[in-house]
């Protein structure tokens, strides 16, 4: 395993990845010379390729790679991940990833008034909604069933995301309004 930023070791992921022959054979080779298995040596030029990689521009207008979109938005939690993308790099997601951030937008209407707690309790919603909020990306479960989710999951909460029987009182007249 490798070590990454603060010396804990990270878990390498497989991936399942096409070669035309002749790149197969080209890699094989370079790999060799490099003293590297083919799968060391496809990561190794895969992150080669991400750090050259220009994706966005900062405030400044100087460029970013994927690389450092990667590492400043990498979170373990997937939705804590594509939230921290959405916010600051909403024209790399995915047509799958916005119509998820277009769901968890809808956490908003549910941390009203909470203060310095909204975020917490954000979170916490987020991330019992998650699988609702893919779930109807994949057009397996309308906008409104997640929206009920959601008023669900906030009634079993306190303001400090603590469970309890309270029933807060959330205006979801969807009629008003298509999405935060």
């Amino acid at each position: 395993m490798k070590t990454g930023r603060g010396g804990k070791l990270n878990k390498s992921e497989a991936v399942q990845v096409r070669f035309d022959p002749i790149l197969k054979m080209a890699a094989e080779l370079a790999a060799g010379k490099e003293r590297r298995t083919l799968s060391s040596f496809v990561e190794w030029a895969v992150e080669q390729a991400v750090k050259r990689t220009l994706v966005a521009r900062d405030e400044a207008g100087n460029p970013i790679s994927a690389f450092q979109v990667a590492n400043e938005c990498w979170h373990h939690e997937d939705s804590r991940r594509l939230y921290v993308l959405a916010k600051c790099y909403s024209d790399l997601l995915t047509i799958r990833e916005r119509k998820i951030s277009e769901a968890i937008n809808w956490t908003d209407q549910f941390v009203k008034g909470l203060g310095d707690d909204a975020d917490f309790v954000k979170f916490i919603l987020i991330s019992r909604a998650w699988d609702d909020f893919c779930r109807y990306a994949d057009d397996h479960l309308s906008l409104e069933d997640v929206i009920i989710g959601l008023r669900n999951a906030r009634a079993l909460m306190d303001k400090d995301g603590t469970l309890t029987d309270a029933d807060p009182v959330i205006d979801l007249d969807l009629s008003k309004k298509e999405s935060p």
